[in-house]
């Protein structure tokens, strides 16, 4: 297992722009400790009969083939708008 100095935790918050104080450090060490223990358990655990786990990615979207036709449901939706300006729905102004 892999032991972390104290320039090792000083680097690593000077890298992530973290203040620590000295008296912290031993604390630190501790929980990379954990951290580090912990990951290489995750490591070590049998995987071999696990069978296949990888899912094939596909194009979950529809096809464009069958789009709808331009302006078909535009009419629709302005007529539900609470507020219209011609062709437009009037929203309030967001900053």
């Amino acid at each position: 297992m892999y032991d972390m100095s104290p320039q090792d935790i000083e680097r690593l918050a000077e890298l992530s722009r973290l203040r620590i104080d000295a008296a912290s450090i031993p604390a630190l060490q501790k929980d990379f400790q954990a951290i580090v223990g912990y990951v290489s358990s995750i490591q070590n655990i049998e995987t071999g009969n696990t069978g296949h786990t990888r899912h094939d990615i596909a194009n979950v979207m529809r096809s464009d083939d069958e789009a709808y036709e331009s302006g078909r449901f535009t009419q629709d939706i302005l007529d539900q708008s609470p507020d219209r300006e011609g062709d437009y729905i009037r929203v309030k102004k967001v900053l």
